[in-house]
This record gives structure tokens, sequence and C-alpha cells, in this order.
């Protein structure tokens, strides 16, 4: 059946791998203005063209009520465009102020993350406890059709949420790395860590976020090394070092990765794997090594420009952009809803085919 939602109020796509919020985002404490590059200098690019199809446009267009503010943004939008970059792009001054709220966590939707890899819309999950999840949408499933009415509402996202499942096992699910992720993490270690015998770090259809909040929760499993180095403009690379307690350094551990797994949550379970330090369960990744970095225009109110700046690296110098991580155990989940629910741990852990091949390395260990 071919989903065919009906939504009161509109729609708002709230994450997704390639959908509004997608990406690896760097450090945001960012200049408020941007510097002004002359045109005709050398290797720089040359406005007198764009300038001359503006003066053109305004003085011939056949209809003289032109809205300058759109013809702004398009301006911008077909500049970002054309590096070809599908990370990079333009918001302007209103999506700007979603993705603001997006990197806290809050969004106005019905709670689904989508890609549109196939041609239209493909739904890859739900938000836990948002209207999308309650209708029970899912991912394409036969050839019919349905429809489904649902009331878009304030979404929370979470971060982190945790269980305490099998035999003393602790299962964490990183839904995002978003601006608390690392404080939520530590909270859930703190309070739970000293009474477990191992633990399963979930990492599947988490599609990225803050690289800070992701170096973070790595420190916590390694207590010596690199976790991850950057590379920029002109050969630039800063490598970074694990810091911190490291109160997770000698816990048994398996990590839950597929192929909506990107970007910062690729980073974790990369570097973890790289360190020998957790098995990688479930299926290869989704295949993002770049970082992104916002810059607003005119201090916000003209927009912002979100622009890839780096490329990141594991630290045995390999890259996952376009190959993605592969595990150490291949797993198929046949269906996205048989992902165990931390929000109902009574339903679904039977069928996690994926956790449960994680909880028998565990057990075997």
């Amino acid at each position: 059946m071919i989903l065919r939602a009906v939504l009161r109020g509109g729609a708002f796509l709230v994450v997704g791998l390639v959908g509004f919020s997608a990406g690896v985002y760097a450090d945001q404490a960012l200049p408020d203005w941007i510097p002004y590059i002359a045109h005709n200098q050398a290797g720089r690019v040359d406005t007198s063209e764009l300038q001359d199809a503006i003066r053109v446009i305004q003085a011939e267009y056949v209809d003289g009520n032109l809205d300058s503010t759109k013809m702004s943004h398009g301006t911008i939008s077909g500049l970002v465009a054309s590096l070809g970059d599908p990370y990079s792009a333009y918001y302007d001054p209103d999506q700007y102020k979603k993705l603001q709220a997006a990197y806290e966590g809050r969004y106005s939707g019905i709670g689904i993350y989508v890609t549109f890899g196939s041609g239209y819309p493909l739904i890859t999950g739900t938000v836990p406890g948002s209207p999308a999840a309650g209708a029970g949408l899912q991912i394409k499933r036969d050839a019919s059709t349905f429809d489904v009415t649902i009331t878009r509402a304030e979404i929370r996202v979470p971060s982190v949420r945790s269980r305490v499942i099998g035999d003393h096992v602790l299962y964490v699910r990183i839904y995002s790395f978003g601006s608390t992720t690392f404080d939520d993490f530590a909270s859930v270690l703190s309070t739970n860590l000293a009474s477990s015998k191992s633990m399963v770090l979930d990492l599947r259809d988490n599609p990225g976020g803050f690289v800070d909040q992701a170096d973070s929760v790595i420190s916590d499993f390694v207590a010596s090394g690199e976790t991850f180095e950057e590379h920029g403009r002109n050969g630039s690379v800063t490598k970074h070092s694990v810091s911190g307690t490291h109160p997770a350094a000698s816990v048994p551990l398996v990590v839950l990765v597929n192929a909506n797994s990107a970007s910062a949550a690729e980073i974790v379970a990369g570097s973890l794997q790289v360190h020998k330090r957790a098995k990688l369960v479930g299926a290869k990744t989704f295949g993002k090594g770049s970082e992104q970095q916002d810059f607003p225009l005119k201090n916000g109110t003209a927009g912002d420009l979100h622009l890839t700046i780096k490329r990141w690296y594991l630290p045995d110098g390999s890259t996952v952009d376009h190959v993605g991580l592969t595990p150490d155990l291949s797993v198929a989940l046949a269906n996205s809803n048989d992902e165990f629910d931390v929000l109902q741990p009574t339903v679904g852990l039977d069928k996690d085919i994926q956790l449960n091949a994680a909880l028998g390395l565990l057990a075997a260990k």
C-alpha cells in the first residue's frame, strides 16, 4: 500500500537524511556578517553578469510588479545550487528560524523522517510520541493506497532514551545529536551504568547532528587516542582526541546501525569500530563524510547559508563518504516497525532481530 496522508493545517517534514535538517553541523558560534568579495578579482566570482541580468529584468520584464525579496532569495539559492553539493543550502528567514528550532529538537509538524532518493517522499521512520507515530505511518507497503488523517502538533524530538533489558543490558538509543545530547547521555550513564553488565548503543535512523556532541559520546567509551579528524580548505587538518573521564571505557558494547545512520552517527559508530571498542550490528550506513556550518546573512534577517566547510575522517584515515560503514555482523530487518520501541518495552523486542543479534554477541563475551 502506498500511503496518502491527509493533514490538517499542512505538513512539515521534521527531519530526514536528505531533508530539512539533515547532516552534521559544526560550531554555531558564527560571525554575524559575511565579508563582501569584490568582482573581477582573480579566482573570484565575477558578479557583473548577475548585476546586468538583474537590471534587465527590472527594466524589461513584462510584469513590473516584481518581488525583490523573492528575487534576492532566488539568486542566493542559485549560487548555492551551482556548487553541486546536496548538503549545502540557502534557508530564507522563515526556514532559518525553523532550522534553529530543529537544532534544539523543536518542530511543528507530524513527526516523520523522510528521504527523497526514490523519486517521491519515502518515510524512513517516525518520531517517538509524534502524531505520525500514533497514526502508524510507515514506509511503502504494497501497491494500494489509503488515507490517514493526522493533526500536526508541536513536537519535542527526544535526543536520548534508555531502558535496561535482558540480563542487565543498558539499551540506549540516540535519536540525533542535538545540543543536549551529551548531557542527556551522561545522565543515563550516571543513573544506570553501575548496575549494568553491558550496553547496546542504538544509532539506527539517526540522521546526525552536532559533531562536538558526537565527539563527547565517543570519549565516554574510549580512554585514549584520536576520535576523528577534520580536513578543511588548503589541506588543513584538525585531529580530535578523547577527553573527559571515560565512564564507560570498559563496559562490553555493541552498536546498532542501519542505512539511515548518517553523519555524526557514523562518526561515533566508525570511531568505536576503528578503536575495536565495539562491534557494529545491522546494515551498511548512509555514507556522509562532510560537515556543514551556518552563516547567517545580515544577522539572520536575510536568511542563512548552510555550507559544507570540512570533510571528516576516522582515526585510521578512512572516509565513509558515499561508502558508509560495514557492520561486523550484517543483519537485515525486514520491517522498520520491528525495531525495539524504548517507549513501549513490552512491544517489539522479539521481532527486532538486529537487537537480539547484538544481545547474542554480548552474552557470548
